[in-house]
């Protein structure tokens, strides 16, 4: 793990809240307002998004003709809730709709095979989500043989857009965003009456899981999103709630993030995410426990396979005799279900841009992840020539190529990412929203602090700096011994209990607590629930010698 650079944000405000808002570019009163109360009416105007209209009318149409519709989705939470919210939404109005999710042997997006299939059971509209801006050749096929597309999607449009019968598109939402803007859409013009929270739990899910920026809209869906997810009633979430030892009441971002997301995510990656489509539309309990167990175990074996795949891929790294400013590795013996997660685990530790590649004979499949400053797929886009497809975001992409094309590619790529990312791009930062002394932090302040979550990428969680700490105990804990937990005080303030996820595995940090001197710790303030008691924690990121 490269040690990192810490950036302290210039004090521009006394008030510690004032400051985070300040830092986050929440400069008027106005803007602050409106950041601290996300509110459902602030959301835009639902046909001004660019096509719509004419979205819309296409579904009247099919519904007056009786229509065979498909809703085509990903195979990841994204596509996953962003299926569901459409699919339920056409269903209650009796349309003849069906969901589709591709298997990853079919790959992301569209493909021909199924628009074939599509076609010989007299589908005569598609409906995609979360894909299908970059499924130029499928869209012209469907178009050739009298299928319909609407396209509904976010992800970052190529230089030819396909010639689908409307496309909606949105690159602040996440897929299941827009797949919502379309379901109330909907429900509006055929003047059906609806709660305008309808579906949210299903885009707090999405939108988190994809890692969208949570501001603007995405933080009023997901704001809302959460308190509605706190009270769901789709038995399949509540039961996956129960399994993963949560509580209903207490999900906020960190859970939906790292332990339901990964669990819904898990099918899609190694088996087939339609398990997790019915999971979330499921109202028999039954079937709800028993899909939920069936997650549980994907997810199981999919972490055994992460875990297997990152240590080999982590060698191949470390023996490579230079090291270069991207690491492009591959294998036969990876899933690509899970290539994904190698990438960012890569990333996370040697801090370049990562290309993981899953072997095939003919075709191979690779799966990109990048560090902030770096747009991975206009960067990728670039060599458009070789892959058979492509499709992502700045700061993630996945793409298929012909196995015999990989050499020349990477050669290629390499040649270009030396000259594009430059040293600075290379060090890891730690964003510090200012320093802070344990005095400070008291419920009051955790509570204001608190008004400025939902917490995730684009409004991170704030990082504070305290200054010449003192270790009074430490000790690891964990399965593995590898978190590490601490009593640290300042010469002003009573023991602040203290927990570094991962920091037990730092020897250099271990060795600066056995010297028993003062140091500067990066933390975040947390609230930890501890027999039936609430305390306030600090959660350790970084720590350095004063």
């Amino acid at each position: 793990m490269i040690a990192k650079k810490w950036i302290i944000k210039p004090r521009k405000k006394e008030d510690l809240i004032e400051q985070i808002l300040y830092n986050r570019g929440f400069r008027t009163r106005e803007m602050i307002d409106e950041f601290l109360n996300p509110s459902l009416s602030n959301l835009p105007d639902i046909f001004s998004f660019k096509n719509m209209r004419l979205a819309v009318e296409r579904l009247k149409k099919a519904q007056q003709n009786h229509e065979t519709i498909i809703v085509f989705g990903d195979y990841d939470v994204d596509g996953e809730t962003a299926a569901a919210i459409v699919w339920e939404t056409l269903y209650k109005l009796g349309f003849a709709v069906l969901p589709y999710l591709p298997s990853r042997e079919e790959g992301y997006g569209l493909n021909i095979q199924a628009i074939e299939k599509f076609k010989n059971e007299g589908v005569s509209l598609i409906i995609t989500v979360d894909c299908g801006i970059s499924s130029v050749a499928e869209i012209k096929l469907a178009k050739k043989l009298g299928i319909d597309t609407i396209v509904t999607d976010h992800h970052q449009p190529g230089n030819q857009l396909p010639e689908a019968l409307a496309i909606v598109h949105s690159d602040e939402l996440a897929g299941v965003g827009v797949a919502w803007f379309l379901s109330q859409a909907i429900l509006q013009e055929f003047k059906k009456r609806s709660q305008v929270k309808d579906f949210l739990d299903l885009v707090a899910l999405g939108t988190i899981a994809d890692l969208s920026p949570l501001l603007g809209s995405n933080r009023i869906l997901v704001k809302h999103g959460i308190d509605v997810l706190r009270k769901t009633e789709r038995i399949g979430l509540k039961i996956l709630i129960r399994e993963a030892g949560l509580d209903l009441g207490e999900i906020d971002t960190y859970e939906i993030g790292f332990i339901l997301a990964p669990r819904l995510n898990a099918m899609g990656r190694i088996h087939h995410a339609i398990s997790s489509l019915r999971l979330l539309c499921t109202r028999d309990f039954r079937q709800a426990v028993e899909l939920s167990k069936k997650l549980n175990l994907k997810n199981t074996e999919r972490q055994d396979l992460t875990a297997g795949s990152y240590e080999q891929a982590r060698r191949m790294v470390l023996g490579k005799v230079d090291f270069p400013k991207a690491l492009i590795i591959a294998s036969q013996e990876w899933h690509e279900g899970i290539i994904g997660l190698v990438a960012g685990r890569l990333v996370e530790e040697f801090y370049r841009p990562a290309i993981v590649l899953s072997l095939g004979e003919k075709v191979s499949k690779g799966s990109v992840r990048s560090i902030p400053g770096f747009n991975i797929i206009q960067s990728l886009r670039e060599f458009e020539e070789y892959f058979i497809d492509l499709g992502g975001h700045p700061a993630a992409a996945g793409f298929s190529i012909e196995t015999v094309k990989i050499e020349e590619f990477k050669k290629d790529f390499l040649q270009t990412v030396e000259k594009k990312i430059g040293a600075d791009l290379l060090c890891p930062f730690l964003d510090i929203d200012a320093e802070i002394e344990l005095h400070a932090i008291n419920q009051n302040f955790y509570n204001r602090l608190s008004k400025l979550s939902p917490f995730g990428m684009g409004n991170p969680e704030p990082l504070f700096l305290a200054r010449n700490l003192e270790v009074l105990e430490s000790r690891l804990v964990g399965k593995e011994k590898s978190h590490l937990k601490l009593k640290v005080k300042d010469k002003n303030s009573n023991p602040f209990e203290a927990i570094g996820f991962g920091l037990g595995l730092k020897e250099e940090i271990l060795q600066l607590i056995q010297k028993k001197e003062p140091l500067d710790c990066v933390f975040k303030i947390s609230e930890n629930t501890w027999q039936e008691q609430k305390i306030l924690q600090l959660k350790m990121i970084d720590i350095k010698a004063s």
